[in-house]
Formats: structure tokens, sequence, C-alpha cells
């Protein structure tokens, strides 16, 4: 849903209707993106105000985003490895490491398993 120049979708489990998903235009426009993560449920949150586009995962990490930059600007996806392979990014052993010593999910907090993702 949208209005002009801002424009709000969400993917997933949300427990917001329409008409709150409406509502949260003017926080869109404002750019108050942590509003967003506050609806149960489990989703992923993409809102753009002007020219500006932010990607949000649950916080439940069922929806992560994973990021990288280059020349051509951010390219962003829920998968990183998707990411990597677009120019063959190799896997960060620290953060291979950590996630195979720690069996924990959400032990590499914002790390991706792979370098510059």
């Amino acid at each position: 849903m949208g209005q002009g120049p801002v424009a709000l979708a969400v993917i997933g489990e949300c427990g917001a209707d329409n008409e709150q998903l409406e509502r949260a235009l003017p926080v869109v426009r404002a750019k108050r993106w942590r509003a967003l993560t506050r609806w149960p449920g489990s989703y992923l949150t993409i809102a753009r105000s002007g020219e500006t586009l932010a990607v949000i995962g649950d916080l439940a990490d069922q929806h992560p985003v994973y990021w990288r930059t280059d020349g051509a600007g951010t390219w962003w996806s829920t998968s990183g490895a998707a990411l990597a392979a677009l120019d063959g990014a190799p896997a960060d052993p620290t953060a291979l490491a950590a996630h195979l010593a720690l069996a924990q999910p959400d032990a590499l907090g914002q790390w991706s398993l792979f370098r510059a993702v």
C-alpha cells in the first residue's frame, strides 16, 4: 500500500490488518523504522519514504535480511548465499567457526557466513 512517495509492504505472518498498515504510512514518512516491527507475527517489512528504502527482518529472525554494497549501490536478500553468489564471495572462516562451535543460530548477531555480506 502507498501514498505517493511513501509505500509499505509486509511479507509473512503479520498481525496488523489493512487499516493498521494504512495508519502506519505516516510512520514510514517520518522514517521511524523501529515502529514497523511492533506488530505481532513473523514478517519482513519493506518501506519506502522518498528515496529511502528500508528492509527490516523480523525480531525472531525468521525473515533475516542480508545486504552488501558495491559501486552500483546496496543489494539485499533474505539469503546470504544468494548475495555471496553474485561474485563468489568466500565464506568467512571466523564466522563459520563461531557458528559451528556455538551451534546457535543467533550467535553471529549481524555477521553473515560470507565475507562482504
